[in-house]
């Protein structure tokens, strides 16, 4: 076979193994069989170069004028360069294959702009060695009947140079096509990592030229659409906002029953508070505040259903959360956000300019675990993601009855029932809501399970036995044991409540069918 076909079947060896490097998986088995072709044809182009070096040398040491033997030897170290050249090809495209390998396709395509760089200078090296050869051939045409052995030669090593010339003038055209491939395959790869602030340059008008057009435009919808899951996050929930966009369809936006965990949380005594702040400083207040609440009801995957003023009312549940886990959820974020209040009544001199007449935040949390209809709610014109149900109204209600007994958080039975394993409770009454007639045992949430003292063990005992005489209206037991409560927890005003209606009911006795509830008159 002639050295052309040799440096063709070269350079289809090679353009296989890029595109079996660009598949995947790869099948490097298809690789190794493409390059054990591609280094057989190199040996031959090799054998083929070597047979010119022979003629040109055959040329030079016969008795030939002496220009001819000296256009022989500058021919001869023409060849020599682009037979480097040639193999620095190679070694280059070696270089490409073991970035490919190395999934490394930036540098791969940096090293293809550093062979483009090489053409034109290959390019003149040919030209000049045509031109040498071409001289020479002339000269030799009208000797050919003395130096046909000559004419041979230079025919050989015309013949190399149009293969080397083919060669690599066919590859740097291959590149050309496949360059915008690679940065559209590099760009999905950056899209998929979540890089969102690029675009690549179209440098041809065919189809891959559209193809690179289209993707650009993805890209800006992409772009869009994050920047509108931005802004709008900080309005409703980044969770709500991503399912609506995403998941047309879906319960997030048809809604559904299910069961949740409903928090609704208040400043007590705000309006006081707000009488003796100026504006500026009561907005950069609960600003703080809400800021600080809400880092945590996010923080343990809660959802903000709406701020009102400076009430925040919250839910936890599928698909924010697993089934199981938005009870203990929701306790672990109020415990946090009395610890987080705390500081933050720390830091108000800070915050407020102010040294005297400080305020201080007191909030009421209450909390309820039932089924709720959840979904996109409202108006064709507004609509609110949000949740709805009696057990959204037990723990609006739960929140306004902390008042009544000085709690801080108070919880219905399903929550306990669920959380009592991880967080110390304390029984506190069971009552009639406002406006329904089934009774609710309700409980104060204190800590979680591992942080409580013995003293505060002690204490709510003390009070759950108080409860329990009450409820058998054994007065004078009930009275006692309250006693003993306030006794060991002078703050405890729901014992000093509890213990007040208990002188009232030990005078006025309610009757043997009195089933122990307390029945509220307000919300």
């Amino acid at each position: 076979e002639s050295i052309d076909a040799h440096v063709l079947e070269q350079q289809v060896h090679l353009n296989r193994v890029f595109r079996l490097y660009e598949s995947y998986p790869r099948n490097y088995d298809s690789i190794e069989t493409e390059l054990v072709g591609f280094q057989a044809r190199s040996d031959h182009i090799a054998d083929q170069l070597s047979i010119a070096h022979e003629l040109i040398q055959t040329g030079i040491t016969e008795e030939n004028p002496v220009i001819d033997q000296v256009e022989l030897a500058r021919a001869q170290v023409m060849l020599e360069n682009i037979e480097q050249e040639h193999h620095d090809f190679e070694i280059h495209s070696e270089e490409i294959l073991i970035l490919l390998d190395k999934n490394l396709n930036a540098a791969a395509n940096n090293l293809e702009s550093r062979l483009d760089q090489e053409e034109d200078e290959y390019d003149r090296h040919v030209e000049r060695l045509r031109l040498e050869l071409d001289g020479y051939t002339e000269r030799a045409a009208l000797r050919a009947d003395e130096h046909e052995q000559t004419v041979i030669i230079l025919n050989v090593v015309t013949t190399a140079l149009a293969a080397l010339v083919a060669l690599v003038a066919a590859y740097l055209t291959i590149q050309r096509l496949i360059r915008p491939i690679h940065a559209l395959v590099s760009g999905t790869r950056a899209i998929g990592a979540g890089q969102l602030d690029l675009e690549l340059p179209i440098s041809t008008r065919d189809e891959i030229g559209d193809l690179t057009a289209s993707f650009n435009q993805m890209v800006r919808e992409l772009q869009t659409k994050e920047k509108i899951k931005s802004t709008f996050g900080q309005y409703v929930d980044p969770r709500i906002v991503e399912g609506l966009i995403d998941a047309e369809g879906s319960p997030l936006s048809n809604g559904e029953k299910r069961v949740m965990t409903v928090f609704f949380s208040d400043i007590a005594g705000f309006t006081p508070i707000s009488e003796q702040l100026t504006p500026a400083s009561l907005v950069r207040m609960i600003n703080e505040y809400l800021s600080e609440m809400t880092a945590h009801i996010r923080g343990n995957k809660g959802v903000i259903d709406k701020y009102v003023g400076d009430a925040i009312m919250a839910f936890w549940g599928p698909p924010f959360c697993d089934e199981d886990e938005h009870p203990r959820l929701a306790c672990r974020t109020a415990l946090a956000q009395m610890n987080a209040l705390h500081e933050l009544n720390q830091r108000l001199p800070e915050l407020l300019g102010l040294r005297k007449a400080l305020p201080e935040l007191r909030i009421r949390i209450g909390m309820n675990s039932g089924e709720v209809l959840v979904g996109n709610i409202g108006s064709e014109q507004s609509r609110n993601f949000t949740v709805m149900g009696d057990a959204v109204n037990l723990a609006s209600r739960l929140e306004s009855v902390n008042k009544q007994y000085g709690t801080n958080i108070m919880v219905a039975q399903n929550m306990y029932a669920a959380c009592r394993d991880d967080f110390i409770f304390r029984r506190l009454d069971s009552i009639r809501v406002k406006g329904k007639e089934e009774p609710v045992n309700v409980y104060e949430l204190l800590h979680e399970a591992p942080h409580v003292s013995d003293a505060q063990i002690e204490w709510v005992q003390t009070y759950e036995s108080g409860l329990d005489a009450y409820q058998r209206q054994d007065w004078s037991r009930a009275r006692s044991a309250l006693a003993a409560a306030v006794k060991l927890n002078p703050e405890d005003q729901a014992a000093r409540v509890l213990a007040a209606r208990t002188a009232h009911l030990q005078k006025n006795p309610p009757g043997s069918d009195w089933d122990g509830v307390w029945k509220l008159t307000r919300k």
